[in-house]
């Protein structure tokens, strides 16, 4: 996985959720993998969101793929209002 931080971050992720993609409900075993821990909104751009946990969506390689490189808004852990708690809490921290 990543640095230190971000591999504490997603091991704690891991280890309070079940290990099933969100969306597609997929088994994704017993080990955790970086691929696996989706940001809603990209680190990139919400830096202040990146370590929380609210922001991180479990999804199987190919349902992540998806949300990065297709049409999201068509996905079942979609969802506006979520986005825009996540936006607000980004706004007020």
């Amino acid at each position: 996985m990543a640095g230190s931080t971000d591999k504490k971050f997603y091991q704690s992720i891991w280890d309070e959720r079940e290990h099933y993609c969100e969306e597609c409900g997929k088994w994704l075993g017993d080990e955790p993998a970086w691929s696996y821990f989706s940001h809603i909104l990209p680190k990139s751009h919400y830096n202040k969101l990146r370590y929380c946990k609210a922001n991180i969506d479990l999804l199987c390689p190919d349902c992540h793929h998806r949300w990065e490189f297709k049409d999201r808004k068509n996905m079942r852990v979609y969802s506006e209002d979520k986005i825009n708690k996540l936006k607000d809490e980004e706004r007020n921290s």
